[in-house]
């Protein structure tokens, strides 16, 4: 069937019919993970080479704690953001209308029915909605308002429309939203800089600036109880590490090996700042149901809970999926080096399909060797691999 529709069938029948749970409003209910939890590390007992060696090589997951404590970036608090990036504007409709665009047109009548439900609202409600924008003052009051039980618990997670709202901030490269304010205070962990990386001293316009080597981070927004995205591959490769800044999110992720494990849905989206898609995943991991999804029990995974301060290492070619548990502000800094290159060509060998390999392959011949890994902010970093190339500024 198109866009391999006949899994996400089950996922839709199994709700539309009649099945959503909680309509009274009922708590929702914690559930034991079944996955192997994150190793958690104290930052002063993780040295680079420790987490190459036992992390980074092995594309292991790993959680830092007490290590930015010190940090510019964690005294934005919420409040902070509202008072000094009032103004900017913020749009939403990258990846979820590209989603709503490609339904066929039974499910898209199956996805209307269930965000009425779920939302009180329809797909044209919710794309002017989207489309008005928001300025980040009105942003912030959206997403730190409480949610209500009955809103929640009609909110399960097994159908893919439930992504679509609460409105969300997701892969907003910092280089559009208050990034004059912001850029000076984030500080780069020493774990993505290390051996070798990708040297790019040239800011394209269509992906934002690459501060000698390390993208732009991307800047994230969302409400509690929330999810962004399903279980997703993302389309460009890269060495993860999520910083949460204020709130807490649960993790949930799979090496790609597993790809057979975790019902893969046969469409991508992308987002308006990049030409690539993600690949997308039915998996339920942060609350499985093995009679639902009985071949996901096959799964070798990883959980944690990510909580303000702390770093999640998320190793290049896993697909992962994560639940925000309070109102949340993080940031993700991703890098290429030649891990990522290697690990690209591996994914490819198994098969993953909306991953971009252009972009890898146009900094293959560009490594810098990196000596002595530290914590850096962009313009150290550009400044030591980019001398002659100005640094990027807003």
């Amino acid at each position: 069937m198109v866009f391999g529709w006949s899994s996400v069938t089950v996922v839709c029948v199994t709700l539309v019919s009649g099945a959503s749970p909680g309509d009274s409003g009922a708590a929702i209910v914690e559930h034991v993970s079944p996955w192997a939890p994150i190793e958690r590390r104290e930052a002063g007992g993780l040295s680079y080479e420790e987490f190459r060696t036992r992390y980074k090589e092995r594309q292991i997951p790993v959680i830092i704690t007490n290590y930015t404590d010190d940090w510019p970036i964690m005294d934005w608090s919420f409040e902070r953001l509202k008072e000094e990036c009032q103004s900017d504007p913020i749009d939403f409709l990258d990846k979820s209308l590209h989603l709503i665009q490609a339904l066929p047109p039974v499910a898209r009548e199956q996805w209307e029915r269930e965000l009425k439900h779920v939302f009180g609202t329809g797909f044209q409600e919710f794309i002017s909605k989207a489309a008005q924008g928001m300025s980040t003052g009105e942003f912030i009051d959206y997403v730190t308002e409480e949610r209500s039980p009955a809103e929640i618990s009609r909110q399960s997670f097994w159908h893919l429309v439930h992504y679509l709202l609460p409105l969300h901030m997701h892969s907003y490269p910092l280089h559009r939203f208050c990034s004059q304010k912001l850029v000076k205070d984030v500080t780069v962990p020493r774990y993505l800089l290390g051996r070798y990386i990708g040297k790019w001293c040239e800011n394209p316009k269509d992906r934002g600036p690459v501060y000698g080597g390390v993208f732009d981070p991307e800047i994230f927004f969302a409400s509690n109880h929330s999810r962004s995205y399903p279980a997703h591959l993302h389309g460009i490769s890269a060495d993860i590490l999520l910083l949460v800044v204020r709130g807490k999110k649960q993790y949930v992720g799979w090496h790609y090996n597993e790809q057979d494990n975790l019902y893969r849905f046969n469409m991508g989206t992308a987002a308006d700042h990049t030409e690539t898609s993600d690949e997308i995943f039915l998996a339920e991991g942060i609350r499985p149901d093995f009679e639902l999804q009985p071949i996901l029990k096959g799964a070798k995974g990883w959980s944690g809970l990510v909580e303000e301060g702390e770093l999640l290492y998320i190793p290049c070619g896993h697909v992962h999926q994560i639940e925000n548990l309070a109102p949340t502000f993080s940031l993700t800094f991703r890098t290429l080096d030649e891990d990522v290159i290697q690990c690209s060509r591996k994914l490819k060998e198994l098969g993953a399909r909306t991953l971009e390999m252009t972009f890898l392959e146009d900094i293959q011949e560009n490594v810098e060797q990196w000596d002595s890994p530290s914590d850096l902010s962009f313009r150290e970093i550009h400044n030591r691999l980019c001398p002659n190339t100005p640094y990027w500024t807003p």
